[in-house]
């Protein structure tokens, strides 16, 4: 049974797509090409219903769209499980290889299935988006990277510690991929954004808020996951290592961390900037980010089973 974890509320709609059976189907046919992963970790993944997941994230997921997203929700999950079996320097190693497969170069012959799975996301990406876009994706992924890298060095058995606050708060953000998801949101949401607004502080912030609200969500219902596998990176257990306070405690903190950021969210949503000829662009993509949020809400509390402690 899953763990008695608050149920953090968003005061959003939800919105399912209409194309959730065919999403749900898409995701478990590819799972079962993924050569790497035991056929009960598969099963395991199955499960976990990445494509209602999908589905309910991204509502407004049209047709074309439903590879190369489906795939993204899938690798999230899945590269991080792959790359947990990695030392430092295999794992630096397969990031680089993604980052210059979503660049251009092509996946080898003998290159496991989930390297061939990042090239077919990027050909299908390509159809459907501008080059600007791609860089900006890219560079969210490397961005995703770079923090499980970082990450390594709490999770080692050699060098296993808990970071402090300040360093979780760096690190994690960036493991949670945050930005790599709010870029696809524009995909979603019919707008890919134009530097000169993707660069403005009231964009900038809403989407660190949401990869802050989402990592915190993740890691509040996460914590006997990660205890379990021996992880460190995890607001929780940070927060109650750092205070030496129960787990109920520290689990309280998160949540009330994670209520600060969607308070802050609220109010810049009342406040949206003058954004001139795009302000009906920018209130679609806002709104899409409001789906996220919610979807993922829905996930874990009604329909996944990845947190089930049966499931660790």
């Amino acid at each position: 049974m899953k763990s008695q974890v608050p149920h953090l509320e968003y005061p959003f709609v939800l919105k399912t797509s209409p194309h959730v059976r065919l999403i749900e189907h898409f995701v478990q046919e590819e799972i079962e090409k993924f050569d790497c992963f035991s056929p009960s970790l598969k099963e395991t993944y199955k499960s976990s219903h990445f494509g209602t997941l999908t589905a309910d994230i991204f509502p407004n997921i049209n047709l074309e769209s439903i590879a190369p997203v489906s795939r993204f929700i899938i690798l999230i999950f899945c590269f991080d499980d792959f790359c947990d079996q990695l030392s430092l320097h295999e794992l630096k190693k397969a990031c680089q290889k993604v980052i210059d497969i979503l660049s251009g170069v092509s996946s080898e012959e003998n290159d496991i299935e989930i390297f061939k799975q990042f090239e077919n996301m990027r050909n299908e990406f390509y159809s459907i988006v501008n080059p600007f876009w791609m860089d900006r994706f890219i560079n969210s992924c490397q961005t995703w990277f770079e923090g499980m890298c970082l990450e390594y060095e709490y999770n080692n058995e050699d060098t296993a510690r808990y970071p402090s606050f300040e360093e979780y708060q760096y690190i994690r953000e960036k493991i949670f991929g945050g930005e790599a998801i709010c870029t696809v949101v524009e995909v979603i949401a019919n707008f890919l954004i134009p530097d000169e607004i993707i660069s403005h502080p009231y964009i900038k912030q809403l989407r660190r808020l949401v990869g802050s609200m989402g990592a915190c969500y993740n890691d509040i219902h996460s914590v006997e996951r990660e205890l379990e596998k021996m992880e460190s990176m995890n607001l929780v257990l940070v927060v109650q290592n750092e205070r030496n306070c129960s787990l109920e405690e520290a689990r309280e903190v998160a949540v009330k961390i994670h209520n600060n950021d969607l308070a802050q969210f609220l109010r810049l949503r009342q406040n949206l900037p003058d954004f001139g000829v795009y302000n009906e662009e920018v209130n679609r993509y806002v709104l899409n980010l409001e789906f996220l949020l919610k979807g993922q809400d829905v996930w874990y509390h009604k329909i996944t089973k990845r947190y089930c402690k049966d499931k660790i």
